[in-house]
């Protein structure tokens, strides 16, 4: 996986796997994720190091990994897609 800072500006963001406390490139987890034709589903919904079954992935600009500021990123992009999914404005 290749490291967040080291990608231009507009690529920096983390994909934030709700269940563990992995950094990983958002970029890179879709990459991993795409690869269903190599890889088992238990597999590309885990995080590619420690293999903790995420099933989603949360964008942000920054490295959050345990307490309380990832369980209010958890909460605030639920919200989100939440509303998203039922068409909200």
């Amino acid at each position: 996986m290749d490291k967040v800072w080291d990608k231009p500006e507009a690529q920096r963001v983390f994909g934030i796997l709700p269940n563990c406390t992995h950094a990983h490139c958002l970029g890179c987890l879709r990459t991993w994720r795409k690869n269903r034709q190599d890889f088992p589903l238990d597999v590309i919904k885990a995080c590619p190091q420690c293999r903790v079954h995420s099933s989603y992935i949360i964008p942000h600009k920054f490295w959050v990994s345990k307490g309380a500021q990832k369980e209010q990123l958890i909460r605030n992009f639920k919200a989100r897609t939440r509303c998203w999914a039922q068409h909200c404005s």
